[in-house]
């Protein structure tokens, strides 16, 4: 399930995200705010990797252990990706599939 949806099925998480509780599902935003917001975050990927790794060094402060042992799910996650566009399709991503979705280990 998109997580949008999860967040539509699911009050608790709505007012974990600060969606407005009463509004209930007419909370959560449309599909093409996530894809602009997204898109805008992208513009500022440097900023969004100095602030996951100031949290990892924050977490690895508090559970001095993080990170040492790596374990993961074997299952295969399905994007849902509609793949790379084809030769000669404009090279600009839309941001409405992952492009990384090419490969499995």
């Amino acid at each position: 399930m998109p997580p949008r949806e999860k967040i539509k099925r699911n009050a608790q998480l709505r007012e974990i995200c600060g969606f407005d509780p009463w509004l209930g599902e007419r909370a959560v935003p449309p599909s093409h705010v996530y894809s602009r917001f997204c898109r805008k975050l992208m513009e500022h990927i440097d900023e969004v990797e100095k602030i996951f790794t100031r949290l990892v060094d924050e977490i690895s402060k508090q559970l001095p252990d993080y990170g040492r042992i790596l374990a993961v799910d074997s299952k295969a996650i399905n994007s849902l990706s509609r793949g790379k566009k084809q030769e000669g399709a404009s090279p600009k991503p839309d941001g409405r599939r992952d492009t990384d979705a090419d490969f499995g280990k």
